[in-house]
C-alpha cells in the first residue's frame, strides 16, 4: 500500500511540475484544481513517511 500511494503521489508530483512549466497552458479550473491537489499530496507525503516510520 506504501508503495503505491508513493507512485501516485510521485506520478502527482510529476504531472504538477510539467503543467507548470507550461504556463500558458494552465486554466482557472486547473489551478483551482492545483490549489486542492497540492496540499492533499503533501499530506499523502507525510502519511507515508510516517507509516514508514512504524515500520521499522
Amino acid at each position: 500500500m506504501k508503495v503505491f500511494g508513493l507512485q501516485v503521489w510521485a506520478k502527482g508530483m510529476n504531472k504538477i511540475s510539467k503543467d507548470l512549466n507550461k504556463p500558458k497552458e494552465i486554466s482557472v479550473g486547473k489551478a483551482l484544481f492545483y490549489s486542492f491537489t497540492f496540499p492533499k499530496m503533501i499530506g499523502l507525503f507525510n502519511w507515508i513517511l510516517k507509516t514508514n516510520d512504524k515500520d521499522k
